[in-house]
């Protein structure tokens, strides 16, 4: 698939001018083996390091399938959720949604610990078809009943293992139980281990397959 091109990968034109705009030409292998995969309806199971093109292989189709869709409802719920483990990742995932979902129609929120939770929920107010948060803060924004899950059509782990590394097991154990169980999850992972194995079995139905070497 090394001569794919984004093309050939079922993205709509908006997607793909945009991408051609930033100077992106061909798909890096996890995207070109994921996006497919994703765009079908398949929950994913990908082992993936840093470096490896990992953001957009979510980020894209999810843009695609937020938009085939529009939301009518005002204001919009939550859509899709992407977990993160820190705020850093938080804030790089939220600029690649911002860069590729440019003129697409589609709002983006971002949640993470550490600052003003009332700027969040004031974002939040408005309407949010995408959502990237860190666990802890996401729990405390539904607690206080800044936000609702219920209608959520995709929901993406990324770096998994480096999330239970840092003890937060328990919080997605909460969050699971808001969140429909009819939905479409992408579960990227740098290693696996057993405790990893353990959160696919309850996270993922029947997931493709996708390993890149780094």
């Amino acid at each position: 698939m090394s001569n794919a091109s984004f093309a050939d990968l079922a993205l709509s034109p908006r997607l793909q001018q945009t991408l051609s705009e930033l100077g992106y030409a061909t798909p890096t292998p996890i995207q070109a083996a994921a996006i497919p995969a994703i765009l079908a309806g398949r929950d994913l199971l990908a082992g993936a390091q840093t470096g490896t093109g990992k953001t957009a292989t979510f980020v894209l189709p999810l843009l695609e399938l937020l938009m085939q869709q529009p939301q009518q409802a005002s204001p919009r719920p939550i859509r899709a959720l992407v977990l993160v483990p820190t705020r850093e990742l938080a804030v790089q995932v939220f600029d690649s949604v911002e860069r590729y979902g440019q003129g697409t129609g589609l709002a983006s929120a971002l949640v993470y610990g550490g600052v003003s939770i009332a700027a969040q929920v004031e974002a939040l107010k408005a309407g949010v078809d995408l959502l990237i948060a860190t666990p802890g803060r996401l729990l405390d924004h539904l607690r206080q009943g800044a936000l609702r899950l219920g209608q959520l059509e995709f929901l993406v782990f990324d770096e998994a293992d480096r999330m239970l590394d840092m003890g937060f097991m328990d919080e997605i154990t909460a969050l699971l139980k808001q969140i429909p169980a009819d939905r479409q999850t992408l579960l990227f992972s740098a290693t696996c281990d057993d405790n990893l194995f353990a959160l696919c079995k309850v996270l993922l139905r029947d997931p493709a397959l996708v390993e890149v070497a780094p």
